[in-house]
């Protein structure tokens, strides 16, 4: 049997496949000490600064936890205190602690916090990175990372520009996400490994459940015509403590890895 199918078909199936070995776990690890007696189930009101970044979450119980923004060895850090105990939210707590992923097939990699976990789709074409708890967070996140062939464009015949590329990812969010009120907060051009790289960042809400996403996209195009993205996808709620680490795995990104298993040693 052939399947033919458009290039949003194709693009959703590429960055979908992997998703559905994992949910993404959380950047924050909270601990209550016993003699506070909170609740794990207590709403709770965030609070935000200017730049979109976290700054407190108080439960109803007057639990408070506030965040503060730092670098630290050229990694940005946040730290949360809750009632005397200090929590660290970028990496789980072991920030410093790093492991690889490489993808065989088409020979790159990234870094991730040693406490994230990965699981690669059947395609093998990228990996779902999930830190492994996600009570602290809103909705469970996600990083996707991964690499497919350029795909045709849609108009004309020859392959996608990087523009109709990041359009791509919009329309699929509207045909296979049944994603309503997409809001798209920021479209930029950057260089990544030497090439021409865009990001998106878009908020929207799915039709069927209701529940709000915000994701943030990159992708660039190598010269053998091989779209690399990195996507994460969690609640807006999460965006502020979240897109440090997702800067932070796009930043690592290389598309000429010599490791031999996806836990290889990471060289620059």
């Amino acid at each position: 049997m052939t399947v033919v199918a458009t290039t949003s078909e194709a693009k959703h199936w590429f960055r979908t496949l992997g998703a559905v070995l994992g949910s993404l776990a959380p950047v924050l690890v909270i601990a209550f000490p016993a003699h506070l007696g909170a609740r794990a189930n207590a709403p709770l009101q965030y609070f935000y600064a200017d730049l979109g970044r976290l700054t407190k979450v108080v439960d109803q119980n007057g639990n408070k936890a506030t965040y503060s923004y730092d670098v630290v060895g050229g990694r940005q850090l946040t730290y949360c205190i809750l009632a005397g105990a200090t929590i660290s939210a970028a990496a789980g707590g072991q920030a410093t602690k790093q492991q690889t992923y490489f993808n065989r097939n088409y020979k790159f990699c990234v870094r991730v916090p040693a406490n994230w976990s990965q699981g690669e789709p059947f395609t093998r074409n990228g990996a779902v990175l999930s830190p492994n708890d996600t009570k602290a967070f809103s909705a469970p996140p996600r990083i996707t990372v991964g690499a497919y062939p350029d795909q045709p464009s849609e108009t004309e015949d020859r392959p996608q520009t990087l523009d109709e590329n990041i359009q791509s990812v919009v329309n699929s969010l509207k045909q296979y996400g049944s994603a309503v009120d997409i809001r798209i907060l920021k479209n930029d051009k950057e260089t990544l490994q030497n090439l021409d790289a865009q990001t998106i960042s878009l908020q929207y809400r799915e039709s069927n459940t209701g529940q709000e996403w915000f994701t943030k996209d990159v992708n660039l195009i190598d010269g053998h015509r091989i779209v690399y993205f990195v996507e994460l996808k969690c609640h807006p709620k999460d965006a502020g403590a979240l897109e440090s680490i997702f800067d932070d795995v796009v930043k690592s990104l290389r598309l000429e890895c010599n490791g031999k298993t996806r836990t290889s040693k990471f060289t620059r």
